[in-house]
């Protein structure tokens, strides 16, 4: 039992111990697999489980693999201890099938964080109603982030000690259980996508999924209502009694216009050859507005929108998309000053350190384009979000942020919210 919990322990011996009051007082050497057998038999047909709240259902396939996994145990123990053949070799696992596990999609995780800052709003009769943010907030967000990040069970979790994360090798130690000694360890430097192009072994997973229901009628044609983007496309059909029939199936590609209209040479073959991946990276973020991703987020958020405008500049004399981008990052701006992070968006997401970045995106375009009209137009924000700064500048000269929370991702992996001061 060294290394278990006690949970573990408890659960072993109920389960030993059921079994001892079945096959009565026998020598474990007398016992074959036939005798074991027939014990799984029985606990799957005639045995009445004795619950709270008096449920007699059968035990479930799972619960049954549980007790061929303790026997096993048992008699893997019993063959090193006394010599004794393992009858267990001759019996096969119960078998069982799995339950799906569905993956929550990126809403839900923003909603799970959102729900651990702030309480259940407040209903008063004398003043406006107002939510009080949870002095636990940032615990219970990193305690989401870690579970979410990592896959660790709820025990491996409590586990868990400061010291049990190696931020320069990137690395979590696993224990077994509250009081269990090391398990394992989770490597998150590690941790890669790999090769794409093998499909063998691997599984399908989609956050983005489309229910089609077909009415009977022929010649049918369904469209979807957004666009979806991706490398593989899994078609699932379920039928009753008549058979589907798929007349054909296409795709149509939706984006901005954006073409290459310039030139790239390098002596360097690996520069050149990477030019039409990246050139289709921009077109799939490149719809009404520049995007962070065409998969997960589809927002257009400045950081990522600077590097767009900068590339578009370069490969096109079409700059409708990254003018756009910088106007309506400027209509974002907030009464400090401070424009969003992403823009338009239904949530306020607030990054300081982009609103300097945009400032740096009218530099580029006045650079670039040289349009005084526009650019002149733009100033005034720009000197709003300047001033939102200066404020904060001591008398050693050195910027103070004022606190915001903020999404970071570590170089181990491990995401995180923390409050920003730098200086």
């Amino acid at each position: 039992a060294e290394g278990l919990t006690d949970r573990s322990v408890d659960s072993y011996q109920r389960i030993l111990n059921q079994w001892a009051e079945y096959v009565g007082d026998k020598r474990i050497g007398q016992l074959s697999d036939h005798d074991l057998n027939s014990y799984l038999v029985y606990m799957r047909t005639e045995y009445v489980p004795q619950r709270f709240g008096g449920d007699t259902r059968p035990l479930s396939p799972k619960t049954l693999r549980n007790i061929w996994i303790t026997m096993c145990s048992f008699f893997a123990w019993a063959k090193a201890e006394f010599c004794i053949e393992n009858p267990m070799k001759s019996v096969p696992a119960p078998r069982f099938q799995k339950t799906e596990v569905e993956p929550f999609t990126r809403d839900e995780i923003s909603r799970m964080l959102k729900a651990c800052v702030y309480a259940r709003e407040a209903d008063t009769v004398a003043r406006r109603r107002f939510v009080m943010r949870r002095p636990t907030a940032n615990r219970d967000q990193a305690i989401l982030l870690v579970l979410l990040d990592s896959g660790v069970r709820a025990s491996e979790f409590c586990a868990l000690h400061v010291g049990d994360f190696e931020a320069k090798r990137g690395k979590l130690v696993i224990r077994h259980g509250v009081q269990g000694g090391a398990k394992g360890y989770i490597d998150y430097l590690s941790h890669t996508k790999g090769q794409r192009d093998e499909i063998e072994g691997r599984t399908f997973v989609a956050l983005c999924r489309d229910i089609i229901k077909c009415d009977g009628g022929i010649h049918r044609s369904f469209e979807l209502l957004w666009w979806r983007a991706g490398r593989y496309i899994e078609l699932l059909i379920e039928t009753d009694d008549e058979p589907l029939t798929i007349d054909s199936f296409g795709l149509l590609e939706t984006r901005y216009p954006l073409e290459m209209q310039s030139r790239f040479s390098s002596s360097d073959e690996r520069l050149a050859s990477i030019i039409p991946a990246a050139l289709r990276g921009l077109q799939m973020c490149a719809h009404e507005t520049f995007m962070d991703c065409p998969y997960y987020e589809q927002l257009m958020y400045v950081g990522d929108s600077r590097l767009e405008a900068l590339t578009t500049y370069v490969i096109s004399a079409d700059d409708r998309l990254p003018r756009k981008s910088v106007k309506m990052f400027g209509l974002s701006r907030l009464p400090d000053g401070l424009t969003q992070a992403r823009y338009p968006s239904r949530d306020i997401q607030m990054i300081p350190p982009f609103s300097l970045w945009w400032v740096g995106m009218v530099y580029d375009y006045a650079l670039w384009r040289g349009d005084r009209a526009f650019i002149a137009e733009l100033l005034p924000g720009v000197r709003a979000t300047l001033d939102a700064f200066l404020v904060h500048v001591q008398p050693e000269n050195l910027l103070k942020a004022p606190c915001r929370m903020e999404l970071f991702r570590l170089g181990g992996g491990l995401a995180t919210r923390c409050a920003t001061r730098w200086s």
